[in-house]
């Protein structure tokens, strides 16, 4: 399962969406505990086989989320608005003023 959810932040990252930051921190943090829990389980032949292999996969999938956790920092969020911005039509000219002049004599 978080494979799956490593997998889908990795594919975001790749296209440029930018995830929330606490998702990454969060999913990190969990592991790190199933980390801490399998290290408290005492096993031995095959299970202790199958105990080293999901430390690993758990280990992997954090070093991953670290360098995600980078790379989703360089990435710049897009804003969008639906705010346009109108502007009023610039006044006519003023009409044009000839004067007419009359001349006595």
């Amino acid at each position: 399962m978080h494979t799956q959810t490593v997998s889908a932040i990795e594919k975001s990252i790749a296209n440029g969406k930018k995830v929330a930051e606490v998702q990454i921190s969060t999913l990190i943090e969990m592991l790190m505990r199933q980390a801490i829990k399998l290290e408290g389980i005492s096993a031995d032949g095959d299970a202790c086989a199958l105990k080293n292999l999901q430390g690993k996969r758990v280990q992997k999938c954090v070093e991953t989320l670290d360098v995600l956790k980078v790379s989703n920092a360089r990435i710049k969020p897009v804003i969008f608005t639906t705010k346009w911005e109108t502007f009023d039509p610039p006044p006519p000219p003023p009409p044009s003023t000839t004067a007419h002049w009359e001349f006595f004599d």
